[in-house]
């Protein structure tokens, strides 16, 4: 696929790059860092979130919730969630 800028993207064995942006950090900080790595959307898939918390999976960290998304959409960092699944959400960095 043609793609105007690169997709960053992890998988279960990675790090979780949000946490990795996000741990530690104020609403304004996580604004600063996503927008100094030049993170414009964040997708976030919140079935398979929960297909790899399941018993007997991978596991997936418990950093990523819908309240840290929910908090980064009230404080501004975020756009409102859109699409067109309610279960895969894509967040807009703000400006």
């Amino acid at each position: 696929f043609y793609w105007e800028r690169p997709i960053l993207y992890n998988t279960v064995f990675n790090r979780e790059r949000i946490e990795t942006i996000a741990r530690g950090k104020t609403s304004a900080e996580i604004h600063t860092a996503l927008r100094d790595q030049g993170i414009t959307v964040l997708f976030v898939d919140w079935p398979e979130i929960e297909r790899y918390r399941s018993p007997g999976n991978y596991g997936f960290t418990g950093f990523v919730t819908r309240e840290l998304f929910d908090g980064l959409v009230r404080d501004g960092v975020l756009s409102r969630p859109e699409g067109i699944w309610p279960s895969k959400q894509i967040y807009r960095v703000r400006p």
